[in-house]
């Protein structure tokens, strides 16, 4: 059996909480780019992530620094597998 992760609730979850916590994508691009120990993360590369139009969604573990940046666990971002 294969799963797969949800991108759709990824993607809607991150919107969610990026604007629950009043960033623009720019201003979540530069303090997840702090979290990830100076990785440079552009407004581009949040817009890509929160888009339906393509499948890329964060990395795992960019996905653990936005839950530590925004103190929330990472089962709130939906991590819905399907099969």
């Amino acid at each position: 059996m294969v799963y797969t992760f949800d991108e759709k609730k990824i993607k809607s979850k991150l919107v969610k909480l990026r604007k629950e916590n009043k960033d623009t994508q720019e201003t979540f691009a530069k303090k997840l780019s702090v979290k990830m120990g100076g990785i440079e993360i552009s407004r581009t590369t949040v817009a890509t992530w929160e888009t339906d139009k393509n499948q890329t969604v964060p990395k795992y573990d960019y996905l653990i620094n936005i839950c530590n940046m925004y103190d929330c666990d990472l089962r709130m971002i939906r991590l819905s597998l399907k099969r």
